[in-house]
């Protein structure tokens, strides 16, 4: 029998989890590139791409961003 390990979290736990999209372009981390075949990308992640970042991190994790941060407004 396999041991409990609380490090490993049931997948669908996060069903009730706030399924609202992340907009990347309010966040501190994101950036627009100069690359117009990978224009968004997240200077955190070291990451960029055609799609938001927050759009991948979901679909590679299954989670929302966790490293999400408004920008401050000056």
């Amino acid at each position: 029998m396999a041991e409990f390990n609380p490090e490993i979290t049931d997948p669908d736990a996060d069903k009730s989890e706030n399924t609202e999209r992340i907009n990347c372009i309010k966040c501190a981390y994101y950036e627009v590139t100069w690359d117009p075949e990978s224009p968004h990308g997240c200077v955190l992640f070291g990451f960029k791409g055609k799609r938001m970042p927050s759009e991948i991190v979901r679909e590679t994790t299954g989670r929302q961003c966790p490293s999400f941060i408004p920008k401050i407004k000056k």
